[in-house]
């Protein structure tokens, strides 16, 4: 696999270097907790399907 090591500034101008969303959040609340329930939902019929 070959990496590549020489970014382009001009692609990179407008790229936010913080790739961990600490500071700013991509989606809402709401969307967060909506994704949270449902993955506990596909989990839980997940788990009582190998039962």
């Amino acid at each position: 696999m070959q990496h590549n090591t020489q970014l382009n500034p001009e692609l990179a101008k407008e790229v936010n270097v913080d790739l961990q969303p600490t500071k700013e959040r991509i989606m809402d609340n709401f969307s967060y907790w909506a994704s949270f329930l449902v993955a506990v939902f596909l989990l839980v019929h997940f788990l009582w399907g190998q039962a």
